[in-house]
């Protein structure tokens, strides 16, 4: 007999259907069709879960052996929401993903008998035990990151595996047997972290906008603590736009957007003392002629003004934003052993895009006015996110300069201790 067109169709329907019992473990529990991509399956990746494709060949036979009564590890810190994570991480124009977004290399699990990731609860042991005290030395911003931070990460995945990443950071600065696997922690957590905070950040709302200000304020010390790399001057790069630009432009862009929402909730004890400080002495519109500080640029400045420079009111706007960091970080008075990190960074959050391409284009006396930058940065080099950057920034800027104006640079390069190349 021959097969009606009706029974071809039907049998070719039930051939082209492929069953496979090599599905992972989480799909299983679920009965749900497990498409069985590497390193993790779709589904798994979707609802931001530990996929046990991870995991080793021998740990992977215990796990697709029959459910469990106990979530799997990264559901008990992640939720099962469909979509958290399938935004992919957004590029500017001319910008170029960084190594540390790749997600390819994942850690394997050390998932214990009780059921508890070994690996995860050791970084968030880390992370308020020890990292939490680095980000800032004022007691209360200690407090406030060390308790309200995770806290803020339980409601939204994304802080929270930013925070994970980056005690694998801290960690893998300072332990050199384990460095590559806190390395692999650190690229694992934040591959996490990006996607599920990029699916978010299109539609920011009061709900939202403090934990996405915290996220980007844990990418930007993450991407510092990370080191200097050639060609990357923090505020612009060789090869165009530099990621910690784009993150200071974020944090920036979620405080004008959000500013009530974030000055009068969770997040009024790190944003607040800032705006304080800042208000003392914004009311200078130039360099005060009695302030020691700044002296030999303000001598630069009037040079230029004489010689008619096309930029000189810009040059002239953005020395007096950076004297307002240096009065922020040198006059303002802090207790003994407080670092002012939020006088130094004054300066960047507020610095035009006019200013940053002329530095970028190597304009002398944009280049100068970054040097004298660098001296605030100096007085962070204690901290394991700072070290190798301000050396690293003095060396690239006078490279750049002619011997005409390395001059101008002289009292920057003997404030930092850098020792200029004899050649």
């Amino acid at each position: 007999m021959v097969p009606s067109g009706d029974a071809e169709r039907k049998v070719a329907s039930r051939r082209s259907h492929r069953k496979s019992r090599l599905g992972c473990a989480n799909c299983k529990r679920r009965r749900i069709k497990c498409d069985e991509k590497k390193p993790a399956c779709t589904n798994c990746v979707r609802h931001a879960i530990h996929c046990d494709f991870l995991l080793p060949a021998s740990q992977t036979s215990r796990a697709s052996a029959g459910p469990s009564n106990s979530a799997s590890p990264s559901e008990q810190l992640t939720p099962t929401e469909p979509s958290l994570a399938d935004a992919a991480t957004p590029m500017l124009p001319g910008s170029t993903p960084s190594p540390w977004m790749d997600t390819s290399t994942t850690p394997s699990s050390t998932q214990g008998p009780s059921g508890l990731d070994v690996a995860q609860l050791e970084l968030f042991h880390h992370y308020c035990t020890s990292t939490a005290y680095t980000l800032y030395s004022l007691p209360g911003l200690q407090n406030f990151w060390r308790v309200n931070a995770p806290s803020i990460g339980f409601s939204h995945p994304f802080v929270l595996h930013g925070l994970l990443s980056m005690a694998a950071s801290h960690l893998s600065r300072f332990d050199d047997e384990r460095r590559d696997y806190f390395q692999r922690q650190m690229e694992h957590h934040w591959g996490i972290a990006i996607r599920t905070a990029t699916s978010v950040i299109s539609h920011v709302d009061s709900e939202n906008a403090p934990a996405l200000y915290l996220f980007a304020v844990v990418a930007s010390f993450i991407a510092l603590g990370r080191g200097p790399r050639p060609g990357d001057f923090l505020i612009f790069g060789d090869k165009g736009v530099c990621e910690h630009r784009v993150l200071f432009h974020t944090i920036k862009l979620l405080v004008e957007t959000s500013k009530l929402d974030l000055i009068h909730g969770i997040l009024a004890p790190t944003i607040c003392p800032g705006g304080r400080r800042v208000t003392m002495v914004l009311e200078h519109d130039k360099i005060p002629e009695e302030s020691e500080h700044l002296k030999e640029l303000r001598l630069l400045l009037q040079e230029i003004e004489v010689k008619k420079d096309p930029n000189c009111k810009l040059y002239r706007q953005v020395a007096t934003s950076l004297w307002v960091s240096y009065a922020l970080v040198f006059d303002v008075d802090h207790a003994e052993g407080q670092l002012p990190t939020h006088g130094v960074f004054v300066w960047l959050f507020r610095l035009s895009d006019e200013f940053v391409e002329c530095a970028r284009q190597r304009k002398p006396v944009a280049l100068v006015i970054f040097a004298h930058f660098c001296v605030l940065l100096h007085t962070l080099e204690s901290s394991w996110w700072m070290k190798g950057w301000v050396y690293h920034l003095m060396s690239g800027i006078y490279k750049s300069l002619d011997r005409e104006f390395r001059v101008w640079v002289q009292w920057p390069i003997e404030q930092i201790g850098w020792v200029p190349p004899t050649r």
